[in-house]
């Protein structure tokens, strides 16, 4: 159901429930799962673009990489995978 939809609307989803529901985002931490590519060069433009769906201060969103160190679907380079940690307010 989700192939090839945009990670922008799916976040732009998720924020719509979450408001939907009464909370506010205080914060967002968000770690990328990647063996390649490397993500450096692209995470403050990531910070930029989720900060704007989201509607906060770049500096309540946070991004960092890691590998998995060769291990599972990642590390044989199949995917990427990510989760995000966000403090939620009403």
């Amino acid at each position: 159901a989700y192939k090839g939809i945009s990670s922008s609307r799916l976040l732009a989803e998720c924020l719509e429930k979450i408001r939907g529901r009464g909370f506010s985002i205080a914060n967002m931490d968000c770690t990328i799962f990647a063996q390649a590519p490397k993500m450096s060069p692209h995470k403050e433009e990531m910070t930029g673009n989720i900060a704007a769906i989201l509607g906060l201060d770049r500096d309540r969103v946070n991004v960092k990489a890691t590998t998995t160190e060769t291990l599972g679907f990642v590390g044989r380079k199949e995917g990427i995978a990510a989760q995000a940690t966000v403090l939620l307010y009403t």
